[in-house]
């Protein structure tokens, strides 16, 4: 394995995360040379974008809890972790012109972005100046996570790709009035290798989180979380592995929950509806 090209290595460790190059670095030769250097510098990074009032220029922030202070992206060796478009600037923002943000800071980002959670409120933000940031990020491949709320069409078109991308692990959708097939999304997206946590206002049928249960019973899930309105009457979740299942002593009307629990494997999943929301959480306890 030493025999490969140097670039070989910091090709492939570029690419991993820090847990995964600490175990690198228990490897003998080149492995561990070279995740020892990657181990060292890398930074994870949180972007903070923000439009000026005159909608002119947008605010570029980054910070890393590695790092005291404005610091430069060295693209070689740190990673964005979180992209935050709900924020308002503050004094440590850099503000870039909108070429600058089209073709140098969205791009900077796609190519670093790994394992990354994107927040956004278009709300807060002038459309046009949304809407570039949102088309930038669209074929981004390093998102994980989406967290959307007042979601304008650029937002849904991105959050329509990144399902198809297969590459998310959570999903929030709040306070918006979503497309109608918003609906099937859903139900691809609760499918998909990764999926983990899906948070939102839209209706939770009774397929979608037989799907969830499924998966997590027949060990495909190791953890999940679910919230949402369920289209279904809540007693109806007992009929999901009923040999598992059991209600606690105490059951009222506005709070009903289910546990279930399997003691071979210790899979525990614990349901509740409070005020017409359903709460599922799945996990190996």
């Amino acid at each position: 394995m030493n025999a490969l090209p140097l670039d070989f290595y910091d090709d492939v460790i570029h690419r991993i995360s820090i847990a995964d190059i600490g175990r690198l670095k228990r490897i003998s030769g080149y492995w561990s040379s070279t995740a020892g250097t990657h181990f060292n510098r890398r930074r994870e990074v949180r972007v903070s974008l923000k439009s000026n009032k005159k909608g002119t220029k947008v605010g570029v922030k980054l910070d890393s809890w590695q790092s005291d202070g404005p610091f430069e992206i060295d693209v070689k060796y740190d990673r964005i972790k979180s992209v935050d478009l709900s924020e308002y600037p503050s004094d440590e923002t850099e503000e870039v012109t909108l070429e600058h943000l089209r073709t140098k800071t969205l791009p900077m980002i796609r190519s670093i972005a790994s394992d990354c959670k994107l927040v956004f409120v278009d709300a807060f933000q002038p459309h046009k100046q949304c809407d570039i940031i949102l088309d930038g990020l669209k074929e981004c491949h390093g998102l994980s996570s989406i967290w959307a709320y007042s979601c304008r069409n650029k937002g849904q078109e991105l959050i329509r790709r990144q399902i198809e991308f297969g590459n998310l692990k959570a999903l929030c959708l709040m306070e918006n009035i979503w497309p109608i097939d918003f609906q099937g999304l859903i139900k691809v997206f609760v499918k998909s290798p990764k999926f983990r946590i899906l948070h939102t206002n839209l209706t939770l049928d009774f397929d979608i989180v037989t799907c969830v249960f499924d998966r997590f019973f027949t060990g495909e899930l190791t953890v999940f979380e679910l919230r949402g309105s369920p289209s279904f009457p809540f007693d109806d979740l007992r009929s999901l592995y009923p040999e598992f299942a059991f209600k606690p002593r105490y059951w009222t009307s506005e709070c009903k929950t289910v546990f279930w629990s399997v003691p071979s494997t210790k899979k525990k999943v614990q349901a509740t509806v409070f005020n017409g929301k359903l709460e599922a959480v799945g996990l190996l306890a």
